[in-house]
């Protein structure tokens, strides 16, 4: 389910034949997010980016590396993770979610849960509904 004001789904793709080291060369969100290409990784913590901080609302884009986690936290907060380039594996309890490009997945509230990025290259975006 998404929030009512999902405005943030949509969003324009484009693959870059000159590049072959990066399918993805522009992938830009209607909020007016920087592209992907601006994303900087941090071999030492995961990226976080934040697009959008409102009363209502948090949109963030996450950046991991291959192996790199995103250690065990809850959020009190309803959220969708959208997953916009590479491939995740998200632990919640006993279960192991494999996301790839352009799945989504609404995180349950306060269960703690981490995720981990599986190609060289991850991104991924929350959206947050504030109550």
């Amino acid at each position: 389910m998404f929030p009512a004001n999902w405005k943030h789904a949509l969003f324009f793709y484009t693959a870059c034949c000159d590049q072959p080291h990066k399918s993805i060369s522009i992938l830009q969100l209607v909020s007016g997010m920087k592209n992907l290409n601006e994303i900087q990784f941090d071999s030492e913590k995961p990226s976080v980016n934040i697009i959008e901080k409102t009363d209502k609302s948090n949109y963030l884009a996450i950046g991991l590396l291959n192996n790199q986690v995103l250690t065990k936290h809850k959020t009190s907060l309803k959220t969708v993770l959208t997953v916009l380039k590479g491939k995740i594996l998200f632990k919640i309890g006993l279960k192991e979610i494999e996301l790839k490009s352009f799945q989504i997945f609404e995180i349950p509230v306060n269960e703690e849960h981490e995720v981990i990025g599986l190609a060289s290259e991850n991104i991924f975006t929350l959206f947050q509904e504030k109550q």
